[in-house]
């Protein structure tokens, strides 16, 4: 299949876009480092330069990898829920993990670096880092479930007639999607900053058991991260944006 009739001008098109209309890339972001869920605002061109990638080539393999079967008919089908439940997907299944990693991994970090941390003194600062993470997404997490969540399920059932209209106290939802956005870069920042220091999760020569379980875990928790970034930030808060935008000033 050509590039044309693939992904037009995919040099051009934001990271955060491509992973939203095709999930399968993704994984092949991921992959190369690219981040497409706080850095979702980005041009590929863009994220290609800033990871000292060939863009033209890059994108050649991306739109390859686009003309392929798709195979993620769920993730697709996901990005197209209503938002009230795609917000309540978010909250059951990635906030949810969230929770019950967080104290696994907060366990596993304090003891590989007590263990390890003569040796790898890095582990002392991965430890210290998560620690930091943990703290923040609880917060983060219950300012979501608590405020922002509430009022785009209300938008939506307004946007379909079941309620009236009700600005909500805090004027728009741009002011507290900003500051999602802006803890969300934290976050991403933190574990980006983790997978620097354990050299992509790799385990050194001597780790035991608990180090490569620790590893795994934190791999793990970093793919779901994305994901859920990548739900919020490149799908439901744009959506609701723009929702709020159509309720407030009908054409």
């Amino acid at each position: 299949m050509m590039e044309s009739q693939v992904l037009p001008n995919i040099l051009e098109t934001k990271v955060g876009e491509i992973a939203r209309l095709y999930p399968k890339t993704m994984s092949f972001f991921d992959a190369a480092g690219i981040d497409f869920c706080c850095g979702g605002k980005r041009t590929l061109e863009t994220a290609c330069i800033g990871k000292k990638i060939e863009p033209t080539s890059f994108a050649r393999e991306l739109n390859e990898l686009i003309a392929q079967p798709d195979d993620e008919i769920d993730l697709k089908a996901l990005t197209s829920l209503p938002l009230d439940q795609l917000a309540q997907h978010i909250v059951e299944k990635h906030h949810k993990y969230v929770q019950q990693q967080t104290a696994e991994l907060l366990r596993l970090t304090a003891k590989v670096s007590r263990v390890h941390g003569g040796e790898h003194p890095e582990l002392l600062e991965v430890y210290s880092i998560f620690q930091a993470l943990a703290t923040e997404l609880a917060g983060h997490m219950k300012k979501e479930e608590l405020i922002l969540f509430p009022w785009i399920t209300r938008l939506a059932a307004a946007e379909r007639g079941e309620i009236a209209y009700q600005q909500p106290p805090f004027g728009s939802l741009t002011n507290p999607i900003g500051m999602m956005e802006q803890e969300h870069d934290s976050a991403g920042d933190g574990l980006g900053r983790i997978r620097e220091l354990t050299n992509n999760y790799v385990l050194p020569q001597g780790g035991c058991a608990s180090y490569w379980q620790m590893l795994n875990y934190l791999e793990e928790f970093e793919k779901d991260l994305h994901l859920h970034i990548h739900l919020e930030n490149n799908v439901l808060f744009p959506s609701a944006i723009k929702m709020e935008a159509q309720i407030q000033s009908p054409s």
